[in-house]
């Protein structure tokens, strides 16, 4: 009988340590963790989150615009435009962790762009007798003459449209058969480019759309994405936004031009909303 109890306190001792060390087994911390493609969207666009997170069993997803789900991997549609902070909470048997990413909604853009020809109903080349039968409203007229290709530079600013007319020739005033070599667009523009890209997109969603700027202009406070090939070239002051869009021909955009000096001229004019 001795030798049996010898034997049983020898097979419990290490039973009992297996158990506690079962009980005491560690569990790994939650990590909360999540994809969303895109992460730039227009208003009724799906959006597709897709969970990566670890050691979890339930999750709690908040999308930032009053929804909400607990699908492992939801979509979600904004029917609004706007920034918007995505969080996911994820939940483990003892703990939880949270992820948060920042989702940019733009509106629909209205095409009005069509890059490497005009907008609307005025088209690069066409005439001057052609272009100011476009708009009617109030304009702010500007000549420089440039000394470099001894000629005069025209600038036709329609302030409330927010499209500015680019003229060179060799004579003081604008002839009705000059042609148009530049439009320029500035706040407040509402249109978009075929690509749905307008004022106000970031510069992020210009190469999503069109791909790596074929050249890039640097300029004082300016950076331009230049896509000559397609005759659109798309500018931000440094806010990461689309501030500023032209449009032009190949043959158009050979022209001598400096942006620069350009701006230097309008911006006591412009007006930004």
């Amino acid at each position: 009988m001795k030798n049996l109890n010898s034997l049983f306190n020898r097979l419990l001792i290490p039973l009992v340590l297996l158990v506690l060390m079962g009980s005491c087994k560690k569990v790994d911390p939650v990590l909360a963790e999540f994809t969303a493609i895109p992460t730039e969207a227009l208003a009724g666009d799906n959006i597709q989150f897709t969970n990566t997170s670890e050691n979890a069993s339930h999750y709690q997803w908040d999308f930032g615009d009053g929804n909400t789900s607990f699908e492992d991997s939801p979509s979600h549609v904004y029917e609004e435009d706007g920034r918007f902070e995505v969080k996911l909470i994820a939940i483990g048997e003892e703990d939880s962790d949270t992820a948060s990413l920042e989702i940019d909604v733009y509106w629909p853009f209205e095409i009005t762009i069509f890059e490497g020809t005009g907008i609307e109903d005025i088209f690069v080349s066409d005439t001057w007798s052609v272009a100011q039968s476009v708009y009617t409203s109030d304009t702010i007229y500007i000549r420089t003459y440039l000394e470099s290709i001894e000629a005069f530079q025209h600038l036709v600013y329609y302030p409330e449209e927010g499209v500015v007319y680019f003229f060179v020739n060799e004579d003081s005033i604008i002839n009705n058969d000059d042609p148009l070599l530049f439009i320029l667009l500035w706040p407040p523009y509402l249109g978009g480019t075929t690509e749905r890209v307008g004022i106000g997109s970031t510069m992020k969603r210009v190469i999503d759309s069109y791909g790596s700027p074929e050249s890039i202009d640097e300029g004082d406070g300016s950076e331009g994405y230049w896509y000559d090939s397609k005759g659109v070239d798309f500018y931000t002051y440094g806010s990461g936004y689309v501030e500023e869009i032209w449009i032009y021909t190949k043959a158009s955009k050979k022209m001598t031009l400096s942006k620069d000096k350009l701006r230097g001229d309008l911006n006591q004019y412009r007006i930004v909303r």
